[in-house]
């Protein structure tokens, strides 16, 4: 009977820590879906503030704007339309624009990225930063 008791006790504690780590998981699963929802409404504004910014800068503006932003060595790269191993999301858009796709996996591993441009030009991004492109 002590016996019984103990064992019925372990699968009460049992479900209830099952229980509590579902409520957690579906907890993050909530949070997950927010987090990318407010990523992708980012990416948005930043796509329409690069739009404005296309609009109203000429090369001579693009080229101190980009300097100011990144710096007199990186600067100019990007307002040149270049890209290289490391690049940030943000300079690959100030430096080659909106793309015309995005595709997004999330792994294990992490998140990897990639955009398509015209021409069969990509950018190729793991966990944040560029790793590879084609132009």
């Amino acid at each position: 009977m002590k016996q019984l008791i103990i064992f019925l006790t372990f699968i009460s504690v049992s479900l209830i820590s099952y229980s509590q780590t579902q409520d957690e998981i579906d907890q993050l699963e909530a949070e997950k879906v927010f987090l990318q929802a407010k990523i992708d409404s980012m990416y948005q504004r930043i796509d329409e503030i690069d739009l404005l910014l296309g609009q109203e800068f000429n090369a001579e503006d693009k080229l101190a704007a980009m300097i100011e932003k990144y710096g007199k060595k990186k600067g100019p790269m990007i307002s040149d339309g270049r890209v290289w191993v490391g690049v940030s999301p943000d300079m690959a858009l100030d430096s080659w624009g909106k793309p015309d796709n995005k595709k997004r996996s999330e792994g294990t591993w992490g998140v990897n990225e990639t955009w398509y441009y015209p021409d069969g030009k990509y950018i190729f991004f793991e966990n944040g930063r560029l790793s590879k492109w084609k132009d």
